[in-house]
């Protein structure tokens, strides 16, 4: 009889059950249907399987940098970014925007300004014709369920467009449950 027991036990003891296998864990079965499901090719529209995007944040304007800055002509040479004021650009904006081109604080105070300009109109002087774009964030709002506007405002301040306004209209879209840029498009407002 102990013979007997030692062989039942030894059959259950090798014995391969389904979900003791390695190979074929549930978890390990999920990620391969879920692979071929989304290999599926789907409309842009018909993309949001993921569920819906959280509400646009000042966050958006670091990635609508890009689009702005493609869209304005002529294109800037340098940047200026305003400090201390409700145009501050959000965090990690100023990043995206040295990704173009230098770019310097152009301060509230109408004394230190002035001194910022001059110091950019000498190096001017020496390199020729250089756009300086003072670039400003105007707001972030929900345009529907799966759109979102950020607004950025430019002014020339110095170089053969002074004067000049650059206002875009940054659109983003909804798509697998994260903001996506669709264009930039002028706007004529101030």
């Amino acid at each position: 009889m102990d013979d007997l027991d030692h062989l039942d036990h030894l059959i259950l003891d090798n014995l391969v059950w389904p979900w003791e296998n390695q190979r074929m864990r549930p978890s390990h079965s999920m990620i391969a249907v879920l692979a071929l499901l989304s290999c599926k090719q789907e409309p842009r529209d018909n993309a949001r399987f993921l569920g819906p995007c959280a509400d646009p944040t000042s966050a958006l304007a670091a990635p609508a940098i890009d689009a702005y800055v493609r869209s304005v002509v002529p294109k800037p040479r340098r940047f200026l970014i305003a400090s201390g004021t409700d145009s501050a650009l959000p965090g990690g904006s100023e990043g995206r925007l040295q990704r173009h081109g230098p770019t310097y604080v152009f301060p509230a105070d109408p004394a230190l300004r002035q001194r910022v300009l001059t110091r950019l109109d000498s190096v001017a002087a020496i390199y020729g014709d250089m756009p300086t774009l003072l670039v400003t964030y105007r707001g972030v709002a929900r345009a529907g369920d799966d759109r979102a506007i950020v607004r950025l405002g430019g002014y020339f301040v110095s170089g053969s467009p002074t004067g000049t306004v650059a206002h875009r209209a940054v659109q983003f879209v909804c798509d697998t449950a994260r903001w996506n840029v669709v264009r930039a498009e002028e706007e004529r407002q101030s």
